[in-house]
């Protein structure tokens, strides 16, 4: 481009160079006429003249001349390369031209400027349409086609110019001089410059003898499908044997499959599918730290049955003695038959070893119950011996043998018994399930009372709280402290109505003493896992303080760390229905449950207690004192109330009012007491004032 422009200016350079020229030999002239006319006659100034203008004009000549012979040159050399180029695209154009006119497919082009006029018709098109190039070349389709496909053919075109784009369209009927044929065409735009200008390019297909062989496709197809319908009547009947041939086949399989794993007879699991769950059992109690007990259960003198009464009536027995024990069963838990009348339950899960006596007792208690087979009254007592992992074995048939012969053993003992295969086991057990027939009678009869430890505010030395503890007051061995017996209580099924008794009874305390007219204060509450899980905390609280009268702003409930996080999203959700009752929520044992700061932020609670085994070793070295520190900081940055629990002595005390502790309770102040002895407690305001400020 450069080069170009540069020779362009190069026949203007030479002008100006010839006029610099010539004006330069004039002004030579002119002075020498000045300085030497004086000098000179008048014939040496004429020739003077002549020679100066000779001498001008002789340059001027030569350098025309020498531009004259370069521009020449190059004008030849530029005519050779023009020619060039036009021979190749000339070259170029036959290519494509010969590319076009011999391709099997309809090509054309349009000019969007001049109505879509045809500009380009290839001999492929002449044939299939019978239109010649000639007659096709400066028309447009309105010359060719009727309206309606006209029409058609102009929106399309109007549509690939307008949206840049190409179009596929496909199915369209064409009318050529030929008749009707179906086409796919496909438009393609192009865009010019201001000498080349716009253009689309069509490309049409004529798909007929396709479309016509598709569809002759589809009929055979139809025709096949209607001779197999017409010839398969008796192939439908010969599929349905089989298919029941082969049903029955399978059948037998999952019977013989049956059999392999349960008892004929009573349907239940046979030893080797026992063996196969206590496995599984022992697998899953090693990753959740848990126990697993295996019961074998003989039924006491059932020979006596077979011999007097015959074969069918005890195994109609054994069937009846298997349903009874199946309706005591867990969903978790095994129950099968070992062969002749014993049998074995599994029980998986458990937390307390203990548990397994109490099963074995329920078991005892529902063989005892009368039998009716046939007509006959049938009673029965059985022998249980119990055998847990780990304590007793790490594998199946480990513990398979060892619960046999503690079996062996009860039935040594007396018989309608159970026993451990650990003899000190049996005599822990057998005292277990004393005091649970005792805590029974006392839920029943009424023998608990509460006792209250106060709460004192750390600044005022005021009783601004008390927390409601459980007492047992045994008729023999007078008061029994709770962790003797709520642990039983929550495995039982006794916390539930012994945890309704105390929240009445402790709202009911609350009220009176508001209305004696003693310093109102905060009734704290534990509640129980079962009764938090069981989501009958916001009816057991309503009914407790719609029976006494209490203001829902006087109950605390205290909740346990390790209770909400075993389900966060449904604590939370508890937790948020019972503040919008009114009443205050607190997290007890707070340390301990290894909750999380954020969840602990999404609980809707009033108060932190801090453990009483972070708070007992405060005056000695380890991270307790660090511990307290964060605990107490966390609650005031979450602005929460802190209460520390376990305050023995007058150091831990200190301590924790340096911290920025809210409130203590703990036997340095008082121990629980009961509500006589509480009274004289809460009326004499700021009690503990001095104690505190010591």
């Amino acid at each position: 481009m450069e080069t170009s422009r540069n020779e362009r200016k190069r026949p203007i350079s030479a002008l100006m160079e010839v006029a610099v020229l010539m004006f330069t030999t004039m002004c030579v002239f002119e002075l020498a006429k000045q300085f030497l006319l004086p000098a000179v006659t008048i014939w040496e100034s004429h020739a003077l003249t002549i020679v100066f203008t000779t001498l001008g004009a002789t340059l001027v000549a030569r350098h025309v001349l020498r531009e004259r012979e370069r521009l020449i040159g190059r004008l030849t050399a530029e005519g050779r390369e023009r020619q060039q180029a036009l021979a190749q695209a000339g070259d170029q154009n036959s290519f494509l031209s010969a590319l076009i006119d011999n391709l099997p497919l309809s090509v054309f082009t349009k000019d969007p400027a001049d109505e879509f006029r045809f500009t380009r018709w290839n001999r492929h098109a002449e044939k299939e349409f019978g239109f010649s190039r000639e007659s096709m070349l400066g028309k447009n389709d309105y010359d060719f086609f009727n309206k309606e496909e006209a029409d058609f053919f102009r929106a399309t075109d109007e549509q690939v110019m307008r949206e840049k784009k190409v179009v596929d369209v496909e199915c369209e009927t064409v009318t050529t001089a030929h008749g009707q044929f179906l086409a796919h065409t496909i438009k393609v735009p192009f865009y010019g410059n201001e000498q080349t200008g716009d253009a689309l390019l069509g490309i049409l297909e004529n798909i007929s003898a396709r479309k016509q062989v598709e569809q002759l496709l589809v009929d055979d197809r139809a025709s096949l499908a209607a001779q197999v319908a017409h010839r398969t009547s008796d192939l439908a009947a010969s599929q349905g044997l089989l298919q029941s041939e082969v049903a029955q086949r399978l059948e037998a399989e999952r019977k013989v499959e049956y059999l392999a794993y349960y008892d004929v007879l009573t349907d239940l699991p046979n030893r080797t599918l026992v063996e196969d769950r206590i496995e599984r059992a022992i697998d899953a109690a090693k990753r959740s730290n848990t126990h697993v007990a295996v019961l074998c259960i003989d039924l006491d003198d059932f020979k006596n049955v077979n011999d007097s009464l015959g074969h069918q009536i005890g195994d109609q027995f054994l069937q009846a003695f298997g349903a009874r024990m199946l309706a005591l069963m867990r969903s978790s838990d095994t129950f099968g038959r070992n062969g002749g009348d014993e049998f074995v339950r599994l029980l998986t899960g458990l937390r307390d070893e203990q548990y397994s006596a109490w099963i074995a007792d329920k078991v005892i208690a529902a063989a005892r119950a009368p039998y009716q087979v046939g007509e006959h009254a049938l009673h029965m007592t059985s022998s249980i011996g119990i055998a847990t992992f780990p304590a007793n074995g790490a594998d199946a048939l480990t513990l398979l043998r060892n619960a046999d012969n503690a079996m062996y053993h009860a039935k040594a003992e007396g018989r309608d018994m159970y026993a451990f295969f650990s003899l000190s086991m049996t005599s822990r057990a057998r005292a277990v399930l004393q005091v649970r027939h005792e805590l029974r009678r006392a839920v029943e009869r009424g023998q608990f009372v509460l006792h209250y430890q106060p709460q004192v505010d750390l600044r005022s030395g005021r009783i601004v709280g008390a927390e409601a503890l459980v007492r047992w007051q045994h008729p023999e061995r007078g008061l029994i402290y709770p962790g003797s017996f709520i642990g039983i209580a929550e495995d039982c099924g006794l916390i539930e109505p012994l945890g309704a008794w105390v929240m009445h009874e402790a709202c009911r305390q609350n009220k009176a003493w508001q209305d004696a007219g003693l310093p109102p204060l905060i009734m704290a509450v534990n509640l129980s896992a079962r009764q938090f899980q069981r989501n009958q905390v916001e009816q057991l609280t309503g009914e407790a303080i719609a029976a006494s009268g209490l203001a829902p702003e006087w109950l605390e409930l205290e909740i346990t760390e390790g209770m909400v996080m075993q389900n966060v999203e449904l604590a939370i959700e508890v937790m948020q229905r019972l503040v919008a009752t009114g009443v205050r929520l607190s997290i007890d044992d707070f340390g301990t449950g290894y909750s999380s700061l954020s969840y602990l932020k999404r609980f809707p609670i009033d108060k932190l207690k801090i453990d009483q085994s972070f708070v007992r070793d405060l005056g000695q070295s380890g991270n307790n004192p660090a511990i307290v520190t964060a605990i107490i900081a966390l609650a005031k940055s979450m602005e929460l109330k802190v209460i520390a629990d376990g305050v023995e002595d007058q150091s831990q005390m200190a301590y924790l009012r340096r911290q920025g502790c809210d409130e203590i309770q703990g036997y340095y102040l008082s121990k629980p007491v009961g509500a006589e002895r509480f009274a004289p407690l809460l009326a004499a305001d700021g009690h503990y004032g001095a104690q505190v400020a010591a």
